[in-house]
């Protein structure tokens, strides 16, 4: 059987999660003993896989994560590291990595009182080879800005109040102004079901052409065609399979977790709704010709920081980092194509982008508040059972 490959990552769109069978995809280790079923709750990585000598107490439902936070850490596949069978030690890149995981742990258990201060991209940055030369100036839009508001915030800690030539700093409107300009922006028509025919192509990952039915809050249903058949990930409630011509799986009450919040985030009208009752203003960025308000918030999931238009009081983007172990991860939605559906504006160009891939969706149909068949959300049937050979 091919390599199963769950992407659960923010960023990654739900398509590519739908993907499972896909070749073209990296990998990330799967456990040796539970090789078709979820890692049972509460078990570690060195209670349910094979042969883990360094992240034994790093919680097994966190495992993929972790393998591409590392990976893209890298900038490599997890192929890099691992040969078949996934838990062989036969490349000695495996044997480095293990040693600079404990190199890491070190460091962070002496200096930071075992804090994830220092990971692997600490160095790497997504290099295989750690530079000792800083890179040449090739700042993006964005890092300008964080570049000049962090030379303005030492300035003033060195009595200045702003840069030479610069003026006042602008007034800034509260965080619930701002949602409200949000939601009014979006609209209040009523938004209880969807079905959504898009495209999605990465940097990495192969074109594909998807179908979403989902009906709030829980129920979901992605189909993905593919050369060997199609791939469906359902969930119902707290419950979820990955279905592929090779067989069925369960997804982990986490997994089912992740998708539905991801779902809310990246499908629903109104984004990151949880993100408003703690969220912040901490100033303005420019990107491109356009002004954003930008609104941190600490939510569930770790720090949200949400860019909104100025002039539409649209969201364009949506940045967040997250805690895994003993790493930190990270994704960033921007949406964009934004179009009137029924009295609502939906985003139909958004753009994932996680330390493994760039991700494109594109929207090409979408109709609202449907009449759904609530079996097409049932659990899939069991596998038969094997039969017997003589």
């Amino acid at each position: 059987m091919k390599k199963e490959v769950v992407v659960l990552a923010l960023g990654i769109f739900i398509a590519h999660v739908a993907a499972a069978q896909s070749s073209a995809a990296p990998a990330a280790p799967k456990p040796a003993t539970q090789a078709s079923s979820a890692a049972p709750a509460g078990k570690t990585a060195g209670e349910v896989m094979k042969n883990v000598q360094v992240l034994k107490d790093v919680p097994a439902s966190q495992w993929n994560g972790v393998m591409a936070v590392i990976a893209g850490s890298l900038g490599v596949s997890c192929e890099h590291c691992h040969a078949q069978p996934y838990d062989s030690d036969t490349k000695k890149a495996k044997q480095t990595a293990r040693s600079m995981m404990k190199m890491v742990r070190e460091i962070n258990a002496n200096n930071f009182g075992g804090r994830a201060e220092v990971t692997c991209n600490t160095c790497h940055r997504g290099s295989l080879q750690p530079k000792a030369v800083p890179a040449l100036w090739s700042k993006t839009l964005d890092e300008v800005a964080a570049f000049k508001k962090q030379q303005q915030s030492d300035l003033a800690a060195n009595g200045q109040t702003s840069p030479p030539g610069g003026g006042p700093a602008p007034s800034l409107p509260s965080a619930d102004r701002v949602f409200a300009a949000y939601r009014q922006a979006v609209g209040s028509s009523p938004w209880k079901s969807t079905h959504i025919t898009a495209t999605t192509a990465g940097d990495l990952q192969p074109s594909r052409t998807i179908d979403i039915d989902m009906v709030v809050p829980d129920k979901f249903l992605v189909r993905v065609p593919t050369p060997a058949g199609e791939n469906r990930v359902i969930t119902n409630g707290d419950r979820g399979w990955a279905i592929t011509p090779q067989g069925r799986r369960d997804l982990a009450s986490g997994d089912v977790e992740n998708l539905r919040k991801n779902f809310a985030d990246q499908f629903q009208p109104l984004k990151h709704a949880e993100a408003e009752a703690t969220g912040k203003v901490t100033g303005t960025e420019k990107i491109g010709d356009r002004t954003y308000t930008v609104v941190e918030a600490h939510v569930s999931t770790g720090l949200v920081r949400l860019y909104f238009d100025t002039q539409s009081g649209l969201l364009y983007r949506a940045y967040s980092e997250n805690s895994l172990a003993d790493f930190a991860s990270a994704g960033e939605v921007t949406f964009e194509d934004y179009r009137d559906v029924n009295g609502l504006k939906i985003p139909f160009s958004m753009t994932a982008r996680t330390p493994g891939d760039r991700v494109v969706l594109k929207i090409s149909e979408m109709q609202i508040n449907l009449a759904m068949d609530p079996a097409k959300f049932d659990p899939p049937p069991p596998p038969p059972p094997a039969s017997s050979q003589k």
